[in-house]
């Protein structure tokens, strides 16, 4: 009994230390990371939202830019900040196809489905920019 004891508190203990190594290692993604999320804060902001006359063409070329500087910081990132920033690439390339199936100058607001796959962009980044701290 007194055995099972120490396996499972060592285990425990064990689970908590990588648990708290996997906090760091992100945490120091983020410090890498932040500066250029931070840079396109507004980018996003801008590239994301449907209304104000803007075309497909717009969109597309902002997400292809806000793409360009994320590929800059998974370079930066490390490992564990690769796989967060994927996330983001991941909601772009879903909002990117139905923009490039349709001609440049049509208006944002008409391209089916694109409204529902901005807001899961802008959530990917929220949620990106929360786990990795920035500020």
């Amino acid at each position: 009994m007194k055995r099972h004891l120490i396996v499972v508190v060592a285990a425990l203990s064990l689970s908590l230390s990588a648990c708290g190594l996997l906090g760091g290692v992100v945490g120091a993604a983020g410090e890498k990371v932040c500066p250029t999320l931070n840079a396109i804060k507004a980018q996003m902001a801008s590239a994301t939202e449907a209304n104000g006359g803007k075309t497909a063409g717009d969109a597309l070329a902002g997400f292809n830019a806000i793409t360009a500087k994320l590929e800059t910081a998974k370079a930066d990132a490390g490992e564990p900040g690769k796989i967060v920033i994927g996330r983001i690439e991941s909601a772009l390339t879903a909002v990117s196809e139905p923009l490039a199936a349709v001609a440049p100058d049509t208006a944002l607001k008409d391209v089916p489905g694109v409204a529902e796959k901005q807001a899961k962009v802008k959530d990917a980044y929220d949620s990106v920019y929360a786990e990795l701290k920035c500020s």
